[in-house]
C-alpha cells in the first residue's frame, strides 16, 4: 500500500514542511471467523522521515 500526505505538523521531531509525502506499507490483518479482528500496518518509517527533511529518495513503486 501506498499512503500519502501533507506534513503540517511536527512528525518525528521534524518541524512542519508542507511538503506532500508518501510511504509505504504493507497491512496485515487477523481474522476471527469471517469478521477482521486485528489490522496492523508495517510502514516504511525510515524512508518518511527522509521525505519530511526533504531528503532525495527513490520511489519503490
Amino acid at each position: 500500500m501506498r499512503f500519502h500526505g501533507f506534513h503540517r505538523k511536527e512528525l518525528f521531531d521534524v518541524p512542519p514542511s508542507g511538503r506532500h509525502v508518501w510511504w509505504t506499507g504493507m497491512p496485515i490483518f487477523t481474522f476471527e471467523g469471517a469478521k477482521v479482528r486485528d489490522l496492523f500496518v508495517l510502514g516504511d518509517i525510515h524512508g518518511l522521515i527522509g521525505r519530511l527533511k526533504g531528503e532525495a529518495q527513490n520511489p519503490i513503486c
